[in-house]
């Protein structure tokens, strides 16, 4: 499944107000041997992350009392101890806070948002993924937006069926890697014979098509992955929860919702190009 990077990871802070949550969160660590602590708001939090050491990552519930996620991280980040500053955070959200959420994961430098309920596959992926992001979280917070997007000689799919989107996606991936090799396909089913052919190093997938929709393309796109996963992202103008979650038990990895813009697809290449 490409969990080889949750190696890294040996102990974790769980920040969630809710017992069943926490709990369920520390026994899915648990299985790969992940150390954890916990704590039911975020001011606990900052005691335990100003006083303990050794803590790889933080998972960080959004709805809290009191003080909630983003408050708890806006602490974090402003801390004297750059040791505590810098330490990754994953944020864990509903769907309804998705515009909230995108905006922070910049400002705040959240290393990663994961829609609740949390799933087994999801967290490990995610935790993998921590150590390879690492210059590049740095590089956003030094302010160089564009570290990761600069001469990269990328091959990206885009699979869009509607012209409009389709020329819009290409002219500001075209701006943002002006290196990158970009491939279009009309439907699902044509991005998947481009797949067969040659594995791209980024898919732009929108849902609803003819032929074959996003949800179909990408199962059978990940059937063809050979050790190496593909990040393969959403686009999609609904925002129905039902319809996101059905995004990641197909296996995308992330979504941009339609209309989308320059600063989300720029956000979405540094977050998971490698």
């Amino acid at each position: 499944m490409g969990w080889e990077g949750i190696k890294f990871i040996r102990r974790v802070l769980i920040v969630d107000d809710n017992y069943n949550n926490r709990l369920i969160l520390k026994d899915m660590l648990s299985l790969k041997g992940i150390d954890s602590m916990e704590a039911e708001n975020g001011v606990d939090a900052l005691s335990l992350l100003s006083h303990r050491h050794g803590f790889d990552v933080v998972l960080m519930d959004y709805h809290m009392p009191q003080m909630n996620g983003l408050q708890a991280v806006q602490q974090i980040r402003n801390s004297f101890n750059p040791r505590l500053r810098n330490i990754p955070i994953i944020l864990l959200h509903s769907s309804s806070d998705d515009e909230l959420v995108f905006e922070a994961c910049q400002n705040l430098c959240i290393n990663y948002h994961l829609l609740k309920p949390i799933k087994l596959q999801n967290i490990y992926y995610t935790l993998s993924q921590l150590h390879q992001k690492e210059h590049r979280i740095a590089a956003a917070r030094r302010g160089d937006d564009n570290l990761a997007t600069v001469n990269l000689p990328l091959s990206i799919l885009i699979v869009e069926d509607n012209l409009v989107n389709m020329l819009l996606a290409k002219t500001i991936v075209r701006r943002l890697l002006p290196n990158a090799t970009i491939h279009t396909a009309e439907n699902g089913s044509e991005g998947v014979r481009f797949c067969e052919l040659m594995l791209p190093g980024l898919i732009f997938m929108d849902i609803q098509m003819p032929v074959m929709n996003g949800y179909e393309a990408t199962e059978s796109i990940r059937a063809l992955e050979k050790g190496v996963r593909i990040p393969i992202i959403a686009l999609t103008a609904g925002t129905l929860a039902s319809e996101r979650n059905r995004c990641f038990e197909a296996g995308i990895d992330d979504i941009i919702t339609k209309p989308f813009v320059e600063e989300n697809i720029l956000w979405m290449v540094n977050k998971w190009v490698q």
